[in-house]
């Protein structure tokens, strides 16, 4: 979800749409199993996507069903401090004894707005992967049947780009409500974290759900990731029994580096940060030259590296380049004979 600056214009419209509106917007929904007989719902949540700080609410439960408060006064009363702001969007969480989680798609807050200057929404539309969904418009109390199902197996297939199975796959898998934190991290409600096997297989638990899926395994990445700053995560339903999941193994290019120059060439490091890192420790040595100025490093995968820093012994960069272009053998670094500031010292980590 998007976040942008508030604007006077923009809060002063939601104080007037308060103010306008007097008749509850709810959405009553009514469970039933998969023969269509009632069933009951344990508990239920509306999980509020806020900047940096999602919040899970309880929502009223009884024998018929769930009371879903979906207007700006709700969310007022129960986040104060979220009142105004204009970009919140929730999802509806459902749990039931004996059947799988089900959790809404992420839906925009009745006065809310996709972008800075549109008009305050004065609707809601509510919708489940299974299909079953409603529109609301402001001050209207409307009626929802929703069928819960009981779990099945469901299983990830990790394959290469020859499809064989791909074994040692890390994975984590959770109940996705959204990344609109600062570094786009996954929030969400973990379900697994598990390896998978020689077949490449994984059992996940089953929901009626989006789930996020982060893979773990060392230079391997989704062939076409959705976010290209998250190469190996994956946000998407399981409609069935078994979904394969493609993965890419990266290529490896030895790195040879030759320093030359008239100094001391012996002890200098080698730093390289990662792609794909928006928060966090992003860079690290890998390599030092030896006495003669060399430094080779057989396991190397470009694509893996956003760039390479040569730093001197005070840590002051004395080189750098992207690792994509670097296929000499090997690629001399002539040094000058007066160290060049080609910027600031190399950060273990990005800027928070």
């Amino acid at each position: 979800m998007k976040r942008f600056f508030l604007i006077a214009p923009l809060v002063l419209s939601f104080r007037l749409g308060l103010l306008a509106q007097s008749t509850p917007t709810e959405l009553r929904i009514h469970p039933v199993d998969e023969s269509g007989d009632p069933a009951r719902i344990s508990r239920a949540e509306i999980y509020l996507d806020l900047w940096g700080e999602g919040e899970k609410v309880s929502v009223p439960v009884d024998e018929a069903g769930v009371r879903v408060p979906l207007d700006r006064a709700w969310l007022c009363a129960a986040r104060p401090a979220s009142c105004e702001d204009p970009f919140v969007e929730g999802r509806l969480i459902l749990r039931a004894e004996g059947y799988a989680p089900m959790v809404s798609r992420s839906f925009l807050w009745m006065e809310s707005v996709e972008t800075p200057g549109d008009s305050p929404q004065s609707s809601v539309d509510v919708r489940f992967l299974s299909g079953a969904w409603m529109h609301l418009e402001r001050g209207e109390s409307k009626e929802l049947t929703v069928s819960l199902r009981r779990p099945v197996d469901r299983k990830l297939l990790s394959v290469d780009q020859t499809g064989a199975p791909v074994a040692g796959v890390g994975v984590r898998a959770s109940l996705y409500f959204a990344n609109s934190n600062h570094c786009g991290g996954t929030e969400g409600e973990e379900l697994l974290d598990a390896r998978s096997g020689p077949d490449g297989e994984i059992t996940i638990p089953d929901a009626d759900a989006e789930y996020a899926f982060d893979f773990e395994k060392e230079h391997y990445v989704l062939p076409n990731p959705e976010n290209s700053a998250y190469p190996a995560r994956l946000i998407r339903g399981l409609p069935e029994p078994v979904t394969v999941v493609p993965l890419r193994m990266l290529e490896k290019h030895p790195l040879h580096l030759q320093i030359a120059g008239s100094g001391d060439i012996s002890g200098l490091a080698l730093s390289a940060c990662v792609v794909a890192c928006p928060c966090g420790a992003c860079c690290g040595q890998i390599g030092t030259s030896d006495v003669t100025g060399s430094i080779n490093i057989e396991d190397f995968y470009p694509e893996g590296f956003e760039r390479l820093t040569l730093v001197d012994r005070q840590g002051r960069p004395l080189w750098q380049s992207s690792p994509r272009p670097l296929d000499g053998n090997p690629v001399v670094i002539q040094l000058p004979a007066a160290p060049l500031v080609l910027s600031e010292p190399v950060p273990l980590e990005r800027q928070r």
